[in-house]
């Protein structure tokens, strides 16, 4: 249980620090 746990937030901090790093390149391209 713990470890299933463990993974869900692992993948899903991944996840959003995909969508953040997305993000910020995307917002720098619309600066310059």
């Amino acid at each position: 249980m713990g470890k299933i746990n463990l993974a869900a937030t692992t993948v899903a901090i991944s996840a959003s620090a995909q969508i953040f790093r997305a993000l910020q390149l995307h917002n720098i391209m619309l600066i310059i």
